[in-house]
């Protein structure tokens, strides 16, 4: 399944992408609802990761930093505010 943020991008797309760099893990790290929770908030740091639906305390420390990295730099990209 493929989540189009308002912009076009496409969450669930590089989420795979990541999760095949990271791990042989057949299961996703986060879940559909968390991943579309990403693309309306844009977390750009663990605490604001912990914040998301889904994704508490574990989560964020052992898959975040890849994450969070990949938020910051399409934020960066297209000149994105975040709260």
């Amino acid at each position: 399944m493929l989540i189009k943020h308002a912009d076009g991008n496409d969450v669930g797309l590089k989420e795979r992408k990541l999760r095949r760099k990271l791990t042989f893990r057949p299961m996703p790290f986060f879940r559909m609802y968390s991943l579309e929770d990403m693309a309306l908030k844009y977390p750009i740091s663990e605490l604001e990761l912990q914040n998301i639906n889904g994704v508490g305390e574990g989560k964020a420390k052992r898959y975040g930093g890849k994450f969070i990295s990949l938020i910051k730099t399409y934020v960066d990209e297209n000149d994105i505010t975040t709260t």
